[in-house]
């Protein structure tokens, strides 16, 4: 999907020829320590973030050739965080979703208002639907603008961090819908920073180290204790003896500042 991607931030190279491949049906995890630039990455698979090299394609058709309006009906992206700065409706909000599908000045329509609905009932928010957005819980916030990304029914979803502000039980929920999702034949390329969630969920992952793509592949072949040590500094492994893969993090490793070049 991204080949070879670079991005300049300023005068800071932030991508470095990053790549990830995503197969339709699959789930994505794209994992790195904090500024290895996976937030970045997204937005550039979304078409939102300038490249200065390399290509983003779906289905082998570049982005940069594909019109705006298509883009959006194909590709739903979620960023980072739940601010909302309209006190809106939470129907309302998700109906947004619905947008890339309408035609000119054309008002939702029953499957409109039934995909606003099966999308909030699928992130466990239907209760919410009278809510205003500025009333809710982070939480709460969070489940709702996923339900808003889904309800435009894409067969891309590019999500950044979506279970970051929710408690153990809706970060299992909110997966468990994604991973169906890409089984019934959607693809998902999520942002994590839980390396045990993204074992336990992900087909494929995507590690980037310093923007540039440093291992891609199954969690058992990228979360091995090479990879934890030279992109995490931590001596650690992916273990199975819990019933479900779980990353165990042993001791951080101190790695000595480079000295004055000789």
């Amino acid at each position: 999907m991204a080949e070879k991607v670079s991005v300049d931030l300023g005068a800071r190279a932030v991508l470095r020829g990053a790549s990830l491949t995503a197969a339709t049906g699959n789930f994505v995890g794209l994992i790195g320590p904090n500024g290895s630039g996976k937030t970045t990455l997204l937005r550039a698979m979304a078409g939102l973030q300038r490249r200065v090299a390399g290509t983003v394609r779906i289905d082998g058709q570049l982005i940069d050739d594909m019109a705006r309006a298509e883009l959006a009906r194909r590709l739903s992206f979620l960023p980072q965080g739940s601010e909302v700065h309209w006190p809106l409706r939470v129907e309302r909000l998700v109906a947004l979703g619905r947008i890339p599908h309408l035609d000119g000045w054309r008002r939702l329509s029953g499957p409109d208002h039934e995909a606003v609905a099966e999308a909030l009932r699928a992130v466990g928010a239907a209760h919410l639907v009278e809510r205003t957005v500025s009333a809710l819980s982070t939480g709460e916030r969070a489940r709702v603008l996923l339900a808003r990304a889904l309800a435009s029914e894409p067969a891309i979803l590019l999500a950044d961090e979506p279970v970051a502000s929710l408690d153990l039980s809706h970060q299992l929920l909110v997966l468990d819908l994604i991973r169906d999702l890409c089984v019934q034949g959607m693809t998902a390329v999520v942002v994590f920073h839980d390396l045990t969630m993204a074992a336990r969920y992900c087909d494929r992952l995507t590690l980037l180290v310093e923007g540039r793509s440093f291992a891609e592949g199954t969690p058992d072949e990228v979360l091995v204790p090479a990879n934890l040590r030279d992109a995490y500094d931590v001596e650690g492994a992916l273990r199975s003896d819990l019933g479900v893969p779980h990353v165990v993090s042993l001791r951080r490793i101190d790695r000595a500042p480079a000295g004055p070049p000789q």
